[in-house]
């Protein structure tokens, strides 16, 4: 098959399932020389990104860091919200593959606004990159309309551990959640693809 696919993916919106499931389906940015998350995507590409509920994304990536490593829901909490690191930091440790030796880079890096330009995912007036928006919750079926040709019996399902694990906030911990990812929480509202579960 020819075609160019790009996932000009948002962490922890099924990135691991798209990337196993389409090969080569994500390039990263330091491979073209940029220190940003994702390369600029070829103009003849069939190129999407999935969106999730930011409550939701947020909440996963807490758990995600409390399965793999030793901090706790309000460590992970704190990390987000009083930590960073520039696009130079996040890239060389993506280009070493040593983003793993790095945890409260790792759990930064994950806990991006959608927004940030390190991501690489809108351009400076906010347009998305990618030609198509797929909406995390109908992701496969969204996908298998946009790239028919493939068998989607074997379409992966990744991090189902992370779902067992209830995290609740605070009041004060969602109203800081809510001021760190408002224009992340306006965007999902304008898709309406809150109304579509």
């Amino acid at each position: 098959m020819n075609k160019i696919i790009r996932h000009q993916h948002i962490p922890k919106t099924g990135s691991t399932s798209t990337r196993t499931f389409y090969e080569n389906c994500i390039v990263y940015g330091y491979e073209q020389g940029q220190l940003t998350l994702n390369a600029d995507i070829p103009e003849d590409a069939v190129s999407f990104t999935i969106l999730r509920d930011p409550l939701d994304r947020f909440k996963s990536n807490i758990k995600y860091f409390c399965t793999r490593s030793k901090y706790t829901p309000n460590q992970v909490l704190d990390i987000i919200f009083n930590k960073t690191f520039t696009a130079e930091e996040h890239t060389e440790a993506l280009e070493s593959n040593l983003l793993n030796d790095y945890p409260e880079m790792y759990v930064v890096f994950h806990s991006m606004s959608i927004f940030d330009p390190f991501l690489n995912v809108f351009d400076a007036d906010k347009n998305l990159k990618a030609k198509h928006l797929i909406n995390f919750n109908n992701m496969q079926k969204e996908l298998q309309q946009l790239l028919p040709e493939f068998n989607y019996s074997n379409y992966p399902n990744a991090n189902k551990i992370t779902r067992k694990i209830p995290i609740e906030l605070t009041p004060e911990q969602l109203e800081q959640y809510e001021h760190h990812f408002k224009e992340d929480i306006l965007f999902y509202k304008q898709t309406g693809f809150d109304k579509k579960l």
